[in-house]
């Protein structure tokens, strides 16, 4: 069978690196995962209360610590923890420091994407 010359390039993706390539920016997108986006954000400080509408979300803590306060109390999220915040729960992340993995429903705009050659510096794209 000859290859499937539309299929897209398999390619791993080194986090570590595209972290350090993410410097202080806003999030952005390394990877498509059917209807998912994996974005990568270094979180420091508050954000605002959320509820998510479309979809739950995975948030993967790959160094710092990760705050999550909730209408009855918060959670922490360390190094190597995993939370799926399910769609509709109000919630307001809070790190000191934290890079994060985020899963979440894909958006039609909004996010930038890592890897574009046409992004200038740090491969991102806007």
């Amino acid at each position: 069978m000859p290859p499937d010359t539309h299929a897209p390039r398999l390619q791993a993706i080194d986090l570590l690196r595209e972290f350090a390539l993410l410097a202080e920016g806003p999030p952005a997108v390394v990877a498509d995962l059917n209807d998912h986006q994996v974005t990568l954000l270094r979180m420091e400080g508050g954000h605002g209360w959320r509820e998510r509408r479309d979809g739950d979300a995975a948030y993967l803590v790959l160094e710092g610590e990760l705050r999550i306060d909730l209408e009855q109390g918060h959670l922490w999220l360390r190094r190597g923890e995993l939370l799926v915040m399910p769609r509709g729960r109000r919630y307001r992340p809070f790190a000191l420091q934290a890079r994060v993995l985020l899963l979440e429903p894909r958006r039609a705009a909004g996010r930038r994407r890592l890897g574009d050659p046409a992004a200038g510096p740090g491969r991102l794209r806007g």
